[in-house]
C-alpha cells in the first residue's frame, strides 16, 4: 500500500503525486505483487481494466434500458 498525500483542494487530488498512490492502492492484490515480470503484470491489468469496462457498460446499459422503459411507459 502507497501513502497518499493529503491535499487541500480537488486540484490537488487530481495530481500525479495524490492520484498515483490512490489508483496503486485501488488495484487488486495480485496485481500490486512485487514479484510478478513487467510483461506479466501488463497482461493481468489490461484483463482487469477490460473486466472493469465491461462491468461498467453493463451497469450503464441497465440503467439506460430502464430510464428509457420508464419514459415510454409513463
Amino acid at each position: 500500500m502507497c501513502v497518499v498525500p493529503r491535499t487541500h483542494n480537488s486540484f490537488g487530488d487530481r495530481s500525479f503525486g495524490a492520484a498515483g498512490p490512490r489508483i496503486w492502492n485501488s488495484l487488486p492484490c495480485g496485481l500490486r505483487t512485487l514479484d510478478i515480470s513487467y510483461k506479466h503484470f501488463k497482461t493481468l491489468l489490461k484483463t482487469y481494466m477490460f473486466d472493469y469496462a465491461t462491468a461498467l457498460c453493463d451497469i450503464l446499459y441497465k440503467r439506460l434500458r430502464n430510464t428509457l422503459t420508464y419514459l415510454l411507459t409513463y
